[in-house]
């Protein structure tokens, strides 16, 4: 989600943020990226943000 509301990139008003979230990891996972996400900005993520690739 930080991604997304970042201002990196464009996406239409209608654009459902968490169902493209969740389509990207999904899509990441697919791919085998397994890397352990780190936030700089841990005050502005939820843990579940944090726990995007399961154990």
């Amino acid at each position: 989600m930080n991604f997304l509301n970042s201002g990196k990139v464009t996406l239409d008003r209608a654009t459902n943020k968490e169902s493209l979230a969740k389509k990207m990891v999904d899509y990441l996972l697919k791919l085998g990226y397994n890397e352990e996400f780190n936030h700089e900005e841990e005050d502005n993520t939820t843990q579940e943000e944090n726990q995007l690739v399961p154990r």
